[in-house]
């Protein structure tokens, strides 16, 4: 369900891009300290904006440091870091692992168990060090993979599952804006899983997979996502924001959707206003 939050690069200005890539090089390397590297393989894009928000609403600096990498050797790069990058790095490793298990609980295939396998030692760290948020995110996947077996055609409880999912991430920290930080998490949660289940209608329809809005029309669709960014953005301002306001409105209005534009694409929605062929 990951692959959706992210900013559109080329509406950012360039200082906004460094630093967005900054904090993503950030979280890469924290997740590669202190466990395996193997971990790095489990980091997404989307995982920068709880550490963007989080940074932004407390007003905590990034250390700041030129490094290369495996992925990019020759030429150094910034990387930003503070406790809230080391946190999403560990979320990104937790959330891999699990996603991993249900993969193995689902399929029984060799893959998810030897990826799970690859991160059983660095989750079971973690696990520990979060010990009610691991719960959390343990019952909420739980609550998902039942509401797939059941064919569950209310959408809404599988995306709520997820929305407390980011929403319990974002309000991890006892912060004095933790009410409204879970609301925007749990809200953006909706929505990338309404994003998901959106964009993988057909795929789902081939492969005889479960998808809450198979039934539903492309414009139901569209209006579902349209409604749910919409209550993203109304909690989105209402958090105390001071300095990346353009990163997460860029995320929040165009990245999302760019990623719809890029799987879905304008010319299906141009043949579903035309109607099925007679």
């Amino acid at each position: 369900m990951f692959g959706f939050a992210s900013a559109n690069a080329e509406k950012l200005s360039e200082e906004a891009k460094n630093r967005y890539r900054a904090v993503y090089c950030g979280i890469c390397r924290a997740m590669g300290q202190g466990r395996s590297s193997v971990c790095r393989m489990a980091l997404t894009y989307d995982l920068v904006l709880p550490a963007l928000i989080l940074s932004d609403v407390t007003d905590t600096p990034y250390s700041k440091s030129e490094i290369r990498c495996g992925v990019h050797p020759l030429k150094k790069h910034n990387a930003y870091k503070n406790v809230y990058t080391d946190f999403t790095a560990d979320m990104n490793v937790l959330l891999a692992f699990y996603n991993f298990v249900d993969d193995m609980n689902d399929d029984g295939g060799i893959v998810p168990r030897v990826e799970a396998a690859l991160f059983w030692d660095a989750a079971d760290a973690l696990k520990r060090k979060y010990d009610a948020l691991a719960d959390t995110l343990i019952r909420c996947l739980s609550e998902i993979s039942t509401a797939e077996k059941r064919d569950e055609r209310r959408a809404d409880i599988p995306a709520a599952a997820f929305g407390q999912i980011l929403g319990s991430i974002f309000a991890w920290f006892d912060l004095p804006c933790r009410d409204e930080l879970f609301n925007f998490g749990f809200a953006l949660g909706k929505a990338v899983y309404f994003m998901d289940a959106a964009v993988d209608v057909k795929a789902d329809l081939k492969k005889k997979q479960y998808n809450p809005l198979i039934s539903r029309s492309m414009e139901e669709r569209k209006s579902i996502l349209e409604l749910q960014l919409a209550e993203c953005m109304r909690a989105y301002s209402l958090l105390p924001l001071k300095r990346e306001n353009e990163i997460i409105e860029n995320i929040l209005l165009s990245g999302i959707w760019a990623q719809y534009d890029m799987r879905f694409g304008a010319k299906q929605e141009k043949k579903a206003e035309r109607g099925p062929r007679q």
